[in-house]
């Protein structure tokens, strides 16, 4: 595969996961490899349950255990562009993030004449009401 979508798992996470694998098992292209890297904050954390509905729809996923207890950001991001390399397209993800339909089609498509693309981010509230960040805060 030459796209990867990838992610840390933190147990805070995990009130998210759901949303997180439901929104990529609804995207519009699954012509892509899901790596996650567990950061081993969270021994006994099981992920399985919330990987099965990205795996009914064939996507292959990948878990990383980070070697060192407990990892840092700057320790679990480097061990994923190392290992991240043998992909043509790095799509990076939170796992707290939902996704519109089309945003893995709409970034590998902007990773074809762009190094990199960044997506518009819309912070919800508890009804799930949301607002652009860039309407909010114009870049101009």
């Amino acid at each position: 595969m030459k796209t990867v979508i990838t992610a840390i798992l933190y147990k805070k996470a995990e009130p998210f996961l759901h949303d997180y694998f439901e929104s990529l098992a609804n995207q519009s292209v699954h012509n892509f490899e899901l790596v996650l890297f567990n950061n081993n904050e969270n021994e006994g954390f099981l992920v399985d349950k919330y990987l099965k509905v990205v795996r009914e729809v064939g996507i292959p996923v990948t878990i990383v255990d980070v070697p060192n207890k407990p990892a840092s950001i700057n320790v679990v991001r480097q061990q994923m562009v190392d290992d991240l390399q043998r992909f043509e397209n790095v799509i990076f993800t939170d796992a707290d993030d939902h996704f519109g339909p089309r945003r893995v089609e709409f970034s590998i498509d902007g990773l074809k004449n762009n190094d990199i693309v960044f997506n518009e981010l819309i912070p919800f509230d508890a009804n799930k009401q949301g607002k652009g960040v860039y309407e909010e805060r114009p870049l101009d």
